[in-house]
């Protein structure tokens, strides 16, 4: 087994996955369209609120698993957490391949991480293939150690 198959696992279940999430509003409804963002309040003023999102089982574990891989005291020598800045690190599509696993676990976590600040950041990696781009490198890593 592979250092990083505990996330490496996800790379099917995630190309498989219909949906990764979608929004809800604040009754944790399913919005389908605009107005579901809006309710009235008690002056019956109509009020907006932004979504929030509901992510797949998949998309759950999996961020569990990477929250848990990160912060495991056996995994400290690959991702040394102190004075790491995401930002110092670019997502360049051309280079991921050329990324170390430090690299590779904190753009990971970034969208997770920002999720809690803006609401959908996760969703859209997802949508986009970063994520899978990121679990494919992060595979590729382990496979060249073995």
């Amino acid at each position: 087994m592979g250092r990083f198959e505990i996330l490496t696992k996800y790379i099917e279940p995630l190309k498989n996955e219909k949906e990764y999430g979608y929004p809800v509003n604040r009754e944790g409804e399913r919005v389908t369209k605009e107005e579901d963002l809006y309710y009235y309040d008690k002056n019956n003023t109509k009020v907006y609120t932004p979504p929030f999102y509901e992510y797949s089982d998949t998309v759950k574990s999996f961020t569990r698993d990477l929250v848990n891989f990160i912060f495991d005291t056996k995994n400290g020598d690959i991702l040394p957490i102190k004075d790491v800045r995401t930002k110092d690190i670019k997502f360049d599509e051309k280079k991921i391949f050329s990324l170390d696993a430090a690299s590779v676990l904190l753009l990971l976590n970034s969208p997770i991480k920002w999720e809690r600040f803006c609401d959908g950041l996760l969703l859209r990696a997802l949508e986009s293939g970063r994520i899978l781009k990121l679990l494919e490198r992060l595979k590729e890593i382990d496979e060249s150690q073995n």
